[in-house]
């Protein structure tokens, strides 16, 4: 019943209104209240119906595109948008950074410490990548313990390398946060040198995520 939620509330708002305006016409039929002081109840109750309705919307919306827990952008808001976004950047001839970040070893963390630390050191690490960028940016989470982030209007691939040590020392110093030694590996692509659809620029940026832990692993920094 849940997914019907939003047009049960819709058919009862209908209904009550129905309900209400009859009762209004009663009242005037029998002389009690004037037609004037009838209109302007009508409209009142029916701008408040409308706005609860918008609110309860714009929540659903919301909840749609935002992650619970970490509260920026869940996949559902890249995989909605992204053809618009890569649309207006190949127009205006701009380059986009998409960052594939992960934590290493994050099962370990949460068979030791448990699920609630895990969430914890979630949020941490979504408020760490928020803080370590611009706010016209957008901050992912786009799986368990992966987000990704789209930096825009990069115009030069080299723009990209001094926000990168930002993220990455910010990252590094999470651990001193949160009382846990954690580590990262990041990959990235760029709109359009490295492809120009969100599955592409994503699997690109996997497999150079996966090669920086391969390379952790042979040197036991992992």
């Amino acid at each position: 019943m849940s997914q019907y939620k939003g047009r049960i509330v819709g058919l009862s708002f209908f209904i009550v209104s129905i309900l209400f305006i009859k009762m209004l016409e009663y009242v005037r039929d029998i002389g009690v209240m004037d037609t004037t002081l009838i209109q302007v109840a009508v409209i009142s109750f029916i701008t408040l119906v409308f706005w609860l309705l918008g609110k309860r919307y714009d929540k659903a919306v919301r909840n749609h595109l935002i992650d619970s827990l970490t509260q920026v952008y869940n996949r559902n808001y890249i995989t909605k948008y992204s053809s618009k976004i890569f649309k207006r950047a190949k127009h205006k001839n701009e380059h986009i950074c998409i960052m594939l970040i992960d934590i290493d070893n994050f099962k370990k963390v949460n068979d030791t410490y448990g699920h609630l630390k895990g969430d914890e050191i979630l949020k941490f690490l979504a408020n760490t990548i928020k803080m370590s960028v611009r706010e016209t940016d957008s901050v992912i989470r786009w799986g368990g313990d992966e987000f990704v982030l789209f930096i825009y209007d990069v115009e030069e691939t080299a723009e990209v390398c001094p926000m990168q040590n930002r993220l990455i020392n910010n990252l590094n110093m999470l651990s001193d946060s949160t009382e846990f030694d954690i580590s990262f590996s990041l990959g990235r692509s760029v709109f359009s040198v490295d492809g120009d659809n969100l599955d592409d620029l994503i699997s690109v940026a996997d497999k150079r995520m996966y090669h920086i832990k391969k390379e952790k692993v042979k040197k036991g920094l992992k």
